[in-house]
This record gives C-alpha cells, structure tokens and sequence, in this order.
C-alpha cells in the first residue's frame, strides 16, 4: 500500500536551530530531536549535543555537531487516524479524512498498543510514504475492571497494586483504587496519573 505525502521543498536548518521536537535527516535516516544542549569548549569554539531517536529503527542516540554545520528537516508528515482493532500481529486504523484503512506491525506501537481503545485518535508521521511512530494522546482515561480489594483506611499513595484495564492492560495503582474506577493513565509511562 502506498501513501502519498505532500510534497515540502528540501530545508536547510542550522544546528543552532535544532529544538525538541524537531525532525531532521541524518545517515538517511529522519531522526527527531528529544533533547539539545548548546556546550561551548574549552578553546572557545560551541558544539550541539543532540539526543535524537532514530524514527526507523528505534534507536535512541547522542548526535555532535558543530555551531556551522546544516541539517537537512526531514519531510514529515503527519495524519490522524482512527483506532479500529487489533489482532496479534498488526493493530488496524482508518485515516479519520480519506476512510482509507491500514495496517500496522505491533511492534511499531513499543508496547503503547495496550492502551488502544474504542474512540481513540493516533498521530502517525510517515517519512518517504513510510508509516513510522505512532503517537497515542499523552493521557487517556480507563475503566478498571480487575484489582485486589484495597485495606481499609489506606488512602496512601507510595503503596502499589496491579490493576487490569479494560484493555487488559496491567499497570500499578494505588491501594485505595477499586473495580469499577475510571483513572488517568499516562500512556507513554504506562503510569497512573489520577483518578479520573
């Protein structure tokens, strides 16, 4: 299947300019900028510490560059698409504009995949008409349908059980959570947030 991304002419960016959240191409590769650090050596010249994750494969790396040196922004682009299902190898969505459906590997979503239900929007950048890394809404709510009873009077927080979503996730709440319970769940942490 092919997917046809507007076409953005070649932009040049500075090191200088490289900030969080930035998509630029390195080796062939789009690489998005998860931090920046500006460090001036001791003999008077700066580099760019960029902390960047490789949108292909994964990989999560350190890049040094020199104050001169000019990065090509990578031409990203960016749909939203509505979550349909998912079976054991792929998780299946339709694009929310066009109705086309696709598929995707489960293993593209890094475990994000249990936090998938119905009426939930995911952002996929796609590179050379290359679906790459799908973005969940940071925080969902969910419905707990599975934990131990908590004690009696325990309302601390620093005390942790598991608790099974709807979605058969299982993350660690507090003790004072019950079955039933709507919470936040931060879904890039996996983390309780709050209750709902």
């Amino acid at each position: 299947m092919r997917f046809h991304a507007s076409i953005i002419p070649d932009y040049m960016l500075s090191a200088t300019e490289l900030r969080k959240g930035i998509v630029f191409t390195h080796e062939n590769s789009p690489q998005l900028v998860l931090d920046y650090k500006h460090v001036k050596s001791a003999r008077g010249g700066a580099i760019i510490r960029v902390k960047c994750k490789n949108l292909k494969n994964g990989v999560v790396r350190e890049i040094t560059l020199n104050n001169g040196n000019k990065v090509e922004e990578a031409d990203i682009e960016r749909k939203t698409f509505d979550y349909l299902y998912k079976d054991a190898s792929a998780v299946h969505l339709t694009d929310v504009k066009s109705h086309e459906q696709i598929d995707l590997p489960l293993d593209l979503f890094e475990g994000q995949e249990k936090f998938l239900k119905d009426g939930v929007a995911v952002t996929i950048l796609f590179f050379e008409d290359t679906p790459l890394s799908p973005q969940l809404p940071l925080k969902l709510e969910f419905k707990v349908v599975y934990t131990e009873p908590g004690y009696a009077g325990n309302t601390s927080t620093t005390v942790y059980k598991d608790a099974e979503l709807e979605t058969g996730a299982v993350i660690k709440v507090p003790l004072f959570i019950k079955i039933g319970e709507t919470i936040l769940v931060n879904t890039s942490t996996g983390g309780y947030v709050s209750r709902a």
